[in-house]
């Protein structure tokens, strides 16, 4: 993912071309004023479910012993 660096005047004039290349293009985008950096433009990324996730891997993995069983007396401190 390729990441640019922008100066906040620049945005301003060219706000359609650096969104539409964020949005097509995924590139993150750092705004600065003078040296310092004051923010970052980047594509919004949907959460990934768990099933999503986890899904191919179910029916995959084994775990010896009970998995609802206590590890150790630890957890029974209160």
């Amino acid at each position: 993912m390729a990441v640019s660096k922008v100066t906040k005047t620049d945005l301003t004039s060219n706000i359609q071309e650096y969104l539409r290349r964020v949005e097509t293009k995924g590139e993150e985008l750092i705004v600065t004023s003078g040296e310092d950096a004051i923010f970052i433009i980047k594509p919004y990324k949907q959460k990934q479910t768990a099933d999503t996730v986890f899904g191919p891997f179910r029916g995959k993995v084994d775990y010896a012993g009970d998995i609802l069983d206590q590890e150790s007396d630890e957890w029974l401190e209160t």
